[in-house]
């Protein structure tokens, strides 16, 4: 288990993450709650990840 927590620290701490909200994301009326699961995923914000980075770490990384 430590060495799992190891691993994820460094990827947290060593490999580009970078979120950012999507553009030109069309919102559509509906008559669904705001908090249902599909809301909540239209709002969460989107990633990029240094993939090159982490298959030099882990050469079993899948893009």
């Amino acid at each position: 288990m430590r060495l799992k927590k190891q691993i994820t620290t460094d990827v947290i701490n060593n490999i580009q993450i970078t979120e950012y909200e999507s553009e030109g994301a069309e919102i559509i009326e509906s008559d669904e709650h705001p908090d249902t699961p599909y809301w909540n995923f239209i709002k969460m914000k989107l990633i990029d990840v240094d993939f090159k980075s982490l298959k030099e770490k882990n050469t079993d990384t899948v893009s």
